[in-house]
């Protein structure tokens, strides 16, 4: 989910991903060595739209669950399909100080892509796929209305991190923008979102264009007091 925003919601026309099985999978953490089950695979599937915070709809899991040790409470960061990337030296002891730091392991027990992102603070990842990471665990907490605001706080505050360093509005900063705006509504923050929405109507990037049209149906749903997630196709249903 880390391609540009504007790319992904153009791309619009229903797409089918080949997935491999979801199963258990016998499991190492590469940290204490504990051996576990977990459901792996499953990546892919069916996307037929996707919503306004890039969360993609269909027959499709939008972040897929890394597999977290039963016994240390690592995240398995770098699995994918079957098998987790090896780590050198450092990363494993960069990775034990941080999973042992209490930030961390207050979060133990969330879901996975929430203590990715804990991890991925921890190892100073960029703001920009730090805001992603937890945008991701919105998306896997928004079963728990405090879990999921937590987690959208967690990714705006670092997508705002990143806005304040832009140096060029580029695909990722229209990205970003779209983003910010977006979370606000969603967390009923409605007089922030449309100053901000209102703001980038005067900005050439979001002009007579698809982001131009986005950001109409923002200030649309906005000024209706809508806090509910909606889809690119809704948008396109309604014009």
């Amino acid at each position: 989910m880390k391609c540009a925003f504007i790319s992904v919601l153009l791309t619009l026309s229903a797409v089918c991903v080949g997935s491999p099985p979801s199963f258990p999978r016998a499991v190492s953490c590469p940290l204490c060595k504990t051996n576990f089950e977990a459901i792996t695979g499953g990546e892919g599937g069916y996307q037929s739209t996707m919503r306004l915070d890039l969360m993609p709809v269909g027959a499709i899991t939008p972040a897929y669950p890394k597999p977290v040790c039963p016994k240390c409470g690592f995240v398995l960061f770098n699995f994918s399909g079957i098998r987790a990337a090896p780590m050198s030296d450092a990363e494993e002891k960069q990775c034990r100080e941080i999973i042992a730091t209490k930030d961390y392991k207050d979060h133990i027990g969330r879901s996975s892509h929430c203590l990715m992102g804990y991890l991925f603070e921890g190892m100073k990842r960029h703001e920009w796929e730090l805001a992603f990471v937890f945008l991701e665990a919105s998306w896997q907490e928004e079963y728990d209305t405090k879990k999921w605001a937590e987690d959208l706080e967690r990714s705006q505050k670092h997508m705002r991190s990143f806005l304040s360093n832009a140096k060029a509005h580029d695909q990722k900063w229209e990205s970003a923008q779209m983003l910010d705006g977006e979370f606000s509504r969603r967390l009923g923050e409605f007089d922030d979102a449309q100053k901000h929405f209102e703001g980038l109507k005067a900005i050439n990037n979001f002009q007579g264009n698809f982001l131009g049209q986005m950001v109409d149906y923002q200030l649309r749903l906005i000024a209706a007091k809508d806090d509910k997630p909606h889809t690119i196709k809704e948008m396109q249903d309604k014009k």
